[in-house]
């Protein structure tokens, strides 16, 4: 497996994820200015090929883990466009990926649909430890 480089960069959480197709991601954990929640970005540093990264999921997954790990007490934060059919296959792809972590994290979601646009709104938070 690749090694993920994780780093602090202004305060913005920053792990670089390398995939065997070489199309290296970075995935962001930054403080949202008005909100009390980290704003979560992937971002593929190249143009992306449309064949798919089979190891990207365990990076994506890992990283998520891994802040969680340093940072528990905090709320995760994303949206997904839902007016594409990329970005309901996103949503779906999400939801399947989360499902083995299900027991340890609440996951909640909001839909917003107003006139041309439709979003989900994704919240990630790990559950208390009693």
């Amino acid at each position: 497996m690749q090694k993920v480089s994780k780093d602090l960069v202004y305060g913005i959480h920053v792990y670089t994820l390398p995939t065997k197709n070489k199309i290296p991601y970075q995935l962001t954990f930054e403080r949202d200015l008005f909100f009390d929640r980290i704003n979560v970005n992937l971002l593929p540093l190249i143009d992306p090929e449309k064949n798919h990264c089979l190891d990207l999921r365990e990076l994506v997954c890992n990283s998520f883990v891994d802040y969680f790990k340093n940072n528990s007490s905090e709320t995760v934060y994303f949206e997904v466009d839902l007016t594409t059919r990329s970005g309901l296959l996103k949503m779906i792809k999400f939801l399947k990926w989360f499902i083995p972590y299900k027991e340890e994290y609440v996951i909640s979601f909001e839909q917003t649909i107003t006139k041309g646009i439709s979003y989900m709104e994704v919240y990630i938070k790990m559950k208390s430890q009693n």
